[in-house]
């Protein structure tokens, strides 16, 4: 699998003003979650499969290891609408390879597997993924408990890849930037209304003063 870095780049900076209509809402957890799927959009877009043979050897491992409720909710056909057509067709027939490297993830996550199991599980992670852990040391990152839905969700996160942990902290800072320049302008103009209330309030003293004198 290949990460588009300069297509990434491009994107974060197309979406930052769809990002602030996002993060207009007073919920916190809501505009977490906007930032989480802004990032998870966008990267989808950004990683791409080697070959049509990695993407088959992908799903080849997928069908052969995973449990019962994952090969239902992957590889049974269910009811989509695709360009405003009904068809039934499996999950993973629109999967981009961003999002089948995601679901890779989740796959033999149970905490009763041996460590031999669980070490086979990352070598196959790090064969198809490789280019994306870069050069640094490879640190397994495990999700937080309110990221899984459901059980067949746990497993590793994306920030496990280098590469996609700074993409992911570009996504969240770009979401800060967001929401302090909107601060900014609101203490801008909250300045403004205080200053003019000052220079109305001083002007209205000096009134009463030069009234006061005159009487």
């Amino acid at each position: 699998m290949k990460f588009n870095k300069d297509k990434f780049i491009s994107a974060i900076q197309s979406c930052k003003s769809s990002l602030a209509e996002q993060l207009d809402s007073g919920n916190y957890w809501k505009e977490r979650q906007a930032v989480k799927n802004t990032f998870l959009d966008v990267f989808k877009d950004c990683v791409s499969f080697e070959s049509p043979e990695e993407r088959n050897k992908i799903l080849d491992y997928m069908r052969q290891f995973g449990v019962q409720e994952q090969i239902e909710r992957d590889f049974s056909a269910t009811r989509q609408v695709i360009d405003g057509n009904i068809v039934f067709l499996p999950a993973y027939e629109n999967w981009s390879a961003g999002e089948m490297l995601a679901k890779l993830l989740t796959y033999r996550n149970s905490s009763k597997l041996s460590q031999k199991t669980v070490q086979s599980h990352r070598d196959f992670i790090y064969e198809v993924a490789r280019q994306l852990f870069g050069d640094a040391e490879v640190q397994w990152v495990y999700k937080e408990p309110q990221e899984c839905e459901y059980v067949i969700d746990r497993g590793y996160s994306l920030a496990t890849f280098p590469i996609i942990g700074v993409a992911m902290a570009v996504v969240e800072a770009t979401a800060d930037l967001v929401k302090a320049e909107r601060a900014k302008v609101q203490l801008e103009h909250s300045l403004s209304k205080s200053q003019e209330s000052v220079n109305e309030t001083s002007k209205l003293l000096a009134d009463y003063m030069n009234q006061l004198q005159a009487v």
